[in-house]
């Protein structure tokens, strides 16, 4: 059985670029629609910050992961922007 993995609100917010997860980080997460876990606000789920991060960016959700790593980010961008 495959465990859960968790990412912690510091960890997040220093991937993000943060200094640290206080209140900037806090505002970007809710603008974007990152939100922590239900019963522990300092966890995050990886694959809902994922898919949050990229509905943010307009990225396709459908791709496989395999494909968006094998797809470059300029053919990304015209296959977004073909989709408009």
């Amino acid at each position: 059985m495959p465990m859960i993995e968790l990412m912690s609100a510091h960890e997040l917010a220093t991937r993000l670029g943060f200094a640290n997860s206080s209140g900037p980080f806090r505002n970007f997460c809710a603008r974007v629609g990152i939100q922590p876990i239900r019963r522990n606000p300092l966890y995050f789920d990886p694959v809902h910050v994922r898919f949050q991060l990229d509905k943010a960016q307009h990225i396709p959700t459908h791709l496989a992961e395999g494909e968006r790593k094998e797809t470059g980010l300029v053919a990304q961008r015209r296959l977004r922007l073909a989709q408009q």
